[in-house]
């Protein structure tokens, strides 16, 4: 099993494709991975560290920021309705437990540990309504290292990175 050490970032890509100058869309997301039943999925801190997410300025004319919930709770029922009390995401993986399509993509395909709560920060490039490479720029295991990162070193390593990138 592959275990990822969360202070150091993990660069994967799925398509090992090259910077194309027809990019039309940077998609920056933070992906949440919660579970209605456990106690730090629930704390005030999932909230604090979506909020410094959404508020990050990447000056980037193509860059389009999205927050991604995903419960790992079995009953979608139950998941949507703990997902949707804690923030309004722009989209919601749930159901099936750590074998849905959302863990299988995010958690799964790539051997991590199965804890929550873990945040994903990855960057998706889309050139003519195609996706292009897709990337996991960090991931956490902890409210507080997520927060921490947030408020003091995620602008400017993301920007760095779309700058590297390109």
């Amino acid at each position: 099993m592959l275990l990822v050490n969360e202070s150091t970032p993990t660069h994967t890509t799925f398509h090992n494709a090259k910077y194309s100058p027809d990019i039309e869309q940077i998609q920056i997301s933070l992906i949440f991975i919660g579970d209605s039943q456990c106690y730090f999925s629930r704390v005030k801190e999932v909230r604090m560290v979506i909020d410094e997410f959404t508020s990050l300025n990447f000056n980037c004319q193509e860059c389009v920021i999205k927050v991604v919930g995903l419960s790992v709770d079995e009953n979608p029922v139950i998941a949507y309705k703990y997902l949707y009390e804690l923030y309004e995401f722009d989209e919601y993986l749930i159901g099936g437990g750590w074998f849905g399509s959302g863990i299988n993509h995010f958690v799964n395909a790539y051997g991590i540990q199965r804890s929550v709560p873990q945040y994903i920060v990855g960057i998706i490039l889309i050139a003519h309504e195609k996706i292009v490479d897709e990337f996991i720029i960090k991931r956490f295991f902890s409210n507080q290292r997520a927060l921490s990162w947030m408020e003091n070193e995620a602008e400017e390593e993301i920007v760095r990175f779309i700058r590297d990138y390109q």
